[in-house]
């Protein structure tokens, strides 16, 4: 199963201002990009966008990441 962060736009655009990032960056780390999404970036990105309220299938909420 396909592990995804789901946050509305205006999240996304918030994380992206936040870390000085681009959208694109955003992205990759919301869908656990297999290479670009696997940064320590990357999961600082998730751990907010959880934290703001996104959601996905559990796994990285359980420690998944």
């Amino acid at each position: 199963m396909k592990r995804v962060i789901t946050v509305t736009r205006s999240q996304r655009e918030f994380l992206a201002k936040a870390f000085g990032v681009t959208k694109e960056m955003v992205s990759y780390a919301l869908n656990f990009h297999p290479v670009k999404g696997q940064s320590d970036l990357a999961k600082k990105i998730r751990s907010l966008a959880v934290q703001r309220g996104g959601f996905g299938d559990g796994s990285y909420e359980r420690g998944g990441a």
